[in-house]
C-alpha cells in the first residue's frame, strides 16, 4: 500500500511536470514595452523625457513638446482619471521623486478613433495639458516633431525607466516584468519600415518595454516615434513599433491648437 506521503511527493512532481509543459507549450509572441539591453544615460542628453506617475509608480513615459503640454501613449491614459496623474520632468533616477515635485494633469487629449482594448491599437495617441507649467533648464526641455519625411533605415533612440531584461522561460506577462530600471535607461533602434501609421525597428538587442510605452523615439534630434509596443517573434528577436509623428502630424497640430 502506498503511504499518503508518498502519494503527496508524486501529486507534487506531477504538478510540476503539469507547469513545465505548459510553460514550454507558450506561445513565442510576447509583448514587452521597456529598454531592454540599454545603458544609463543621463537626463541631460534627454531633457525631453518624462514620467507619469500615479500612485508613486511610473506607469509610462512621454515626451515634452511645450511648457505645458506632453505627447504619449493613448493606452497611457485610458485607466485613471487626468488628474489622477503626475508628470515628473528632470528626473534621472526614480528615487528623485521624493525631492522633486509632480505637476498634475489638467486635461487628456486622446485620439478621437482609439480604441482601447487591452491589446495593441491603431491611433495610440494622446496630448496631455498640465496644471502647471515647466521650467525650462538643463535638464528639462521640449522636443521639436519630425515634419519631413526621412528615408529608412535610420538609427533612433529610445528611451525611459521601464523593466531591462527578460526571462523567455515564463508566461507573456512575467516574461519581461519585474525588472524596472532605477536610472534613466536608452539604446539606439534601427528604424527599418514605416506603414500603416507606424514605425518599425526589428532587433535582437535594444528595445522598448514594459513601462516605455509613451516615451520618445528620437532621430536627427526630432521626435519621429511614440513608444507603442514590443513583440517578442522568437527568443531574443523583438519587433518594436512606435506611432508615426510623420502620420499624426496634422491631428497634432489641431489638438495643440484647440488647446
Amino acid at each position: 500500500m502506498v503511504s499518503s506521503s508518498i502519494l503527496s511527493i508524486m501529486a507534487s512532481l506531477f504538478l510540476i511536470v503539469l507547469i513545465f509543459s505548459a510553460t514550454s507549450a507558450l506561445p513565442h509572441q510576447q509583448r514587452v514595452k521597456r529598454v531592454v539591453k540599454g545603458s544609463s544615460t543621463s537626463i541631460e542628453t534627454i531633457p525631453y523625457q518624462v514620467a507619469l506617475v500615479v500612485d508613486n509608480f511610473p506607469i509610462c513615459g512621454g515626451s515634452i513638446l511645450q511648457e505645458n503640454i506632453i505627447i504619449t501613449a493613448a493606452h497611457c491614459c485610458c485607466s485613471y482619471l487626468p488628474n489622477d496623474t503626475l508628470i515628473y520632468a528632470g528626473m534621472y533616477n526614480k528615487k528623485e521623486m521624493r525631492n522633486l515635485k509632480g505637476i498634475r494633469v489638467k486635461d487628456v487629449k486622446i485620439h478621437e478613433k482609439y480604441n482601447y482594448t487591452g491589446d495593441p491599437t491603431p491611433d495610440d495617441i494622446a496630448i496631455l495639458v498640465l496644471e502647471e507649467d515647466l521650467v525650462f533648464g538643463p535638464t528639462i526641455g521640449k522636443v521639436g516633431l519630425m515634419e519631413e519625411d526621412f528615408a529608412v533605415p535610420v538609427n533612433a533612440t529610445i528611451s525611459g525607466w521601464g523593466s531591462t531584461n527578460c526571462n523567455f522561460s515564463l508566461s507573456n506577462e512575467q516574461a519581461c516584468n519585474g525588472w524596472f530600471a532605477t536610472e534613466l535607461q536608452s539604446g539606439t533602434l534601427t528604424i527599418q519600415r514605416r506603414e500603416n501609421g507606424l514605425i518599425y525597428a526589428p532587433s535582437t538587442e535594444v528595445t522598448g518595454n514594459y513601462g516605455d510605452s509613451g516615451s520618445p523615439v528620437v532621430a536627427n534630434g526630432k521626435l519621429i516615434g511614440i513608444a507603442r509596443n514590443c513583440d517578442i517573434v522568437a527568443p531574443n528577436i523583438f519587433d518594436f513599433d512606435a506611432t508615426s509623428i510623420l502620420d499624426y502630424l496634422p491631428w497634432i497640430k489641431s489638438t495643440l491648437e484647440s488647446i
